[in-house]
């Protein structure tokens, strides 16, 4: 008489339920063999029953289950680990094997514990590889199993060039290890490169990736200039060149520094090669090793950059390892003022200024120091103080920005910027070397300055016969001046100068020739803007 029913459970175990159209359902848990003693009661609001039972629960083995996956990749030189997680809720000795038709994995083993080691011998892709996991097999349970394929390549480090248009002076601490030509490692440039000059050797770029030249295969050691006709990024994909032995010869040495990390170049170099180099050159940078230390603008090696290594002896050594990753300190450089702006050259020279001495005034930090091959620009740096590396540009045959630049031979001047008065005083030497190509030179320099007030020096000689020379100097600025000769009566006898005088750093000079006048004394008058001087000569014939 009642069709609708409430059903309740007593002493259930975990997991049992029933559903409010009588349906009962259990799952037993791993372990339990019985569910005990359960009172199911059914009511209709009017009347109860019950039912008492039990279920048996028989036990069956599951199958293990790999959770893991497989690790698909490795790099060459790298041992192959994959340690395998395994889900088995009745077993906990299982047995692990695998299986491969690939000969290439026949060194790969599976430990007790279900580790797969295996160390890769050539880049590419290996397998499949099935392996298994079994617990015994109890009730047809299946092993459990996973198939997988292992790629493996190189460990490539990437460079990320920023070249500039011009000149670069460039080493690679990684290098492509299938192909080290430049039509590969520079093709991405294009026509964009146009020249490569390593230590005596020259690629030229002839367009469409066709290069000429003795240059055609880059090597980890050397270092190279890349010349570009605009701004370009250059990322450069390879496998690390750390552990290479460099073979210097005595002169100039084009060398890499094979690490990313940059360091001191005290600390890079062995103790015992210091003495045998002479200099260190980097792109429009140096240092000289002056009484066993290191002075000039280049304090650092750094990733990517090429360097010339002057030799005064053959000798073999390799970089002493980067402790770390210090925070060194980089090569940091003054930007040259747009006036003094002059092109990078691969032909360069440094004369290092050991000090500057001024008449009236001081050097100071901050000055520039500008090199002149005639009236051409070819190296600027500000002062720093003692041991400032003056950078100075050759001239070079393919580059027509370096058109007159220093040739073998050529003797440079040099110029003072006062940076803050703007004046420009020129500096002179007794010790200039005359330039050659990769060579450093140690000199002092003086100033030359204009005079400050109008002078007139003693005339020589005095007495003469017939003639005597007479020095002058006008300020800066320069003045009209009059120079003239007088006899002891105040008659004007010779007007040797009127015009407009520049002033000048030796002073100006006038010889006045008395060959037709008599013997006597005469007075020599110099009349420049309100200064008037006057001098006795006295000519003995």
């Amino acid at each position: 008489d009642n069709d609708s029913f409430d059903f309740v459970l007593e002493n259930a175990p975990e997991g049992m339920e029933i559903s409010d159209s009588g349906v009962l359902t259990w799952i037993a848990l791993e372990g339990v063999l019985s569910s005990g003693l359960v009172t199911l009661t059914v009511s209709d609001e009017e009347f109860t029953v019950s039912e008492m039972f039990v279920i048996t629960v028989i036990p069956v083995n599951d199958a293990p289950v790999i959770v893991s996956v497989a690790p698909d990749f490795v790099y060459l030189g790298e041992t192959y680990v994959y340690t395998l997680d395994v889900v088995d809720p009745d077993d906990t000795a299982l047995t692990y094997s695998f299986v491969t038709e690939d000969e290439a994995l026949v060194s790969m083993s599976i430990s007790d514990s279900g580790v797969i080691t295996w160390v890769p011998e050539v880049v590419g892709e290996y397998g499949p590889v099935t392996v298994f996991v079994a617990d015994g097999g109890e009730d047809q349970a299946d092993p459990g199993s996973e198939t997988f394929t292992i790629l493996v390549d190189y460990d490539y480090m990437v460079i990320d060039f920023n070249l500039a248009a011009g000149n670069n002076l460039v080493s690679l601490y990684s290098i492509p290890p299938e192909d080290q030509s430049v039509e590969s490692i520079f093709g991405p440039l294009g026509d964009n490169i146009t020249h490569i000059i390593g230590e005596s050797q020259l690629g030229l770029n002839l367009g469409d990736g066709l290069w000429a030249g003795s240059l055609d295969t880059l090597t980890a050691d050397k270092g190279y200039w890349l010349r570009l006709s605009e701004n370009a990024p250059l990322p450069v994909y390879g496998l690390p060149s750390e552990d290479i032995e460099y073979v210097i010869h005595e002169g100039a040495n084009l060398i890499s520094y094979p690490f990313g990390t940059s360091q001191d170049i005290e600390d890079a170099l062995p103790d015992e090669i210091h003495q045998s180099i002479w200099a260190i050159f980097g792109q429009n940078m140096s240092t000289m090793n002056i009484n066993g230390n290191w002075l000039g603008s280049l304090s650092t090696f750094e990733g990517g950059q090429g360097y010339w290594m002057i030799s005064t002896d053959n000798f073999v050594f390799e970089y002493n390892q980067p402790d770390g990753a210090p925070m060194v300190k980089g090569n940091i450089i003054a930007e040259v003022p747009e006036k003094f702006k002059y092109h990078q050259s691969i032909e360069q020279s440094f004369y290092f200024i050991k000090d500057i001495s001024l008449d009236d005034s001081e050097v100071e930090i901050g000055d520039w120091i500008i090199a002149y091959n005639g009236d051409a620009i070819v190296g600027v740096r500000m002062w720093t103080g003692e041991y400032t590396d003056i950078p100075a540009m050759g001239f070079d045959s393919t580059d027509e920005s370096t058109f007159g630049y220093c040739k073998s031979g050529d003797k440079l001047t040099f110029k003072l910027h006062k940076a803050s008065s703007d004046k420009i005083i020129d500096l002179v030497s007794s010790n200039i070397p005359k330039w050659e190509s990769n060579q450093v030179h140690l000199i002092t320099l003086s100033g030359l300055e204009f005079p400050k007030t109008v002078s007139l020096d003693n005339a020589y000689p005095n007495p003469f016969n017939p003639s005597t020379k007479i020095r002058y100097h006008v300020p800066e600025g320069g003045m009209f001046t009059n120079l003239s000769i007088y006899d002891v009566r105040g008659r004007l006898v010779a007007e040797l100068v009127n015009e407009f005088k520049e002033a000048s750093y030796n002073g100006h000079e006038v010889v006045w020739n008395a060959s037709n006048m008599s013997s006597g004394v005469y007075f020599i008058k110099l009349h420049a803007g309100n200064t008037l001087q006057t001098q006795k000569i006295m000519l003995i014939k």
